[in-house]
């Protein structure tokens, strides 16, 4: 991200008449590069709504709340519309914003079922407003309720006549909080049924037994099994056994197979990744037993990035670090896809050479899906970013406590199938 994004204050105004809102800003220009000056950008006429491409040489000046109510107004004015004006300082060319439409775009793509990557569509010639059309993610009017039940919901959506108008880096927090992650994607309360939904055969697991992970104390194993999520070709299911003492590690390594059948107190945790149709990939945590949860029990994984959870004993030696939750933490850590695995003990059910070749398919059908939302000068994790001009935004610490072992199950999960939405 370029030093114009990395400078901005982030505590400016709320755009669209929202409560929070301090200043007003009036212009969105374009500089003649020989003069000097700054030509107003035309607003948008009747009703039609015509896929805009973002001029990313448009400065951003002064955008006041009118000027973007009237873009919307212009393009229609009904339907939900994602704006990030207020994440635009004065003076910055609109392609330096490019890392917040792509955070929101991989974010929603993330929760979606269609087999297809959605690139949103932006309403002027900046990109400071884009539509966003819940069926093309095979979002419900239910899901959009329960997307609003996230927090701060109240001050980040503001009705302007026919018009739902949110704040996209908000809703990029709100669909990466477990509890609204879990629900949108119809993650199950527990493993076996995850497996059975997904068609999961263990008679074509694959294992292979790591030393090291970035987010585990100890080693763990990995099993892969091809599955079938239509869309993009080859997909597939990776499953972590995590355990709390080494020998029962060394068991689960001389026979892996052995694992599916094991359960409180050997198996302690795992952490599972599937193929979505688009490409990307959907994320569930487990616990003792087998049981779905909302993160990973502190004595087993841990997430750099939350360091605003204040845990003091972290994987890597780091001084501080938090929970590893399910939505963000796995999103923002994929950032390939699948990792590929540190310090190989040793594998069964394949090759060395034939996980090598699982990985590199594995990692191809990812980036083929990061690649055809259309970011490619974005090198910073967008997600990540989004989420972090959030909290600075508005302030918000986003500390969480550790979850009960059967918070996960008894939680508001969603009826239905996982990918089945």
């Amino acid at each position: 991200m370029t030093k114009a994004v990395n400078s901005v204050s982030l505590v400016v105004a709320a755009v669209l008449g929202f409560s929070a809102c301090t200043q007003s800003k009036e212009i969105i220009g374009n500089p003649n590069r020989e003069s000097g000056e700054t030509k107003a950008l035309e607003e948008p006429k009747g009703n039609k709504k015509k896929k805009k491409k973002v001029d990313g040489d448009l400065i951003v000046k002064n955008v006041s709340d009118n000027a973007v109510s009237k873009i919307i107004s212009g393009d229609g004015g009904n339907g939900i519309y994602l704006s990030i004006a207020h994440l635009a300082q004065d003076g910055i060319a609109a392609k330096d914003l490019d890392v917040y439409r792509y955070g929101i775009t991989k974010a929603l793509n993330s929760i979606s079922v269609k087999p297809e990557i959605v690139k949103l569509d932006a309403v002027d010639d900046a990109g400071l407003v884009l539509r966003l059309d819940l069926a093309e993610f095979g979002l419900s009017n239910n899901d959009w309720n329960t997307i609003k039940k996230a927090p701060y919901a109240e001050d980040n959506i503001e009705q302007i006549e026919g018009a739902t108008v949110v704040k996209g880096d908000w809703l990029v927090y709100a669909v990466t909080r477990p509890e609204t992650y879990d629900v949108l994607m119809r993650i199950p309360p527990t493993v076996t049924m995850l497996e059975g939904q997904l068609r999961v055969d263990p008679k074509k697991a694959a294992y292979i037994m790591v030393q090291a992970s970035e987010v585990t104390f100890a080693e763990r194993i990995l099993e892969r099994i091809p599955i079938n999520t239509a869309g993009k070709p080859g997909g597939y299911y990776w499953r972590s056994y995590d355990f709390a003492r080494a020998d029962v590690a060394q068991k689960g390594q001389a026979n892996p197979e052995a694992l599916r059948t094991a359960g409180i107190p050997d198996l302690v945790a795992g952490e599972f990744f599937f193929s979505l149709p688009n490409g990307l990939q959907g994320y569930m945590l487990s616990g003792f037993g087998l049981q779905h949860r909302y993160d990973a029990q502190a004595f087993v994984a841990t997430d750099a990035n939350r360091t605003q959870d204040g845990l003091r004993r972290c994987v890597g030696g780091v001084s501080h670090c938090g929970y590893v939750i399910n939505g963000e933490s796995c999103i923002t850590c994929h950032t390939a896809g699948v990792k590929l695995a540190p310090k190989v003990k040793g594998v069964k059910g394949a090759t060395r050479e034939e996980f090598d070749d699982f990985f590199a398919k594995d990692i191809a059908r990812f980036q083929t899906a990061i690649d055809e939302m259309g970011y490619p000068e974005v090198h910073e994790e967008p997600v990540r970013v989004t989420l972090t001009a959030f909290k600075e935004d508005r302030g918000i610490e986003d500390k969480r406590a550790q979850g009960g072992e059967i918070e996960g199950v008894t939680g508001s999960l969603a009826a239905g199938s996982v990918l089945g939405r």
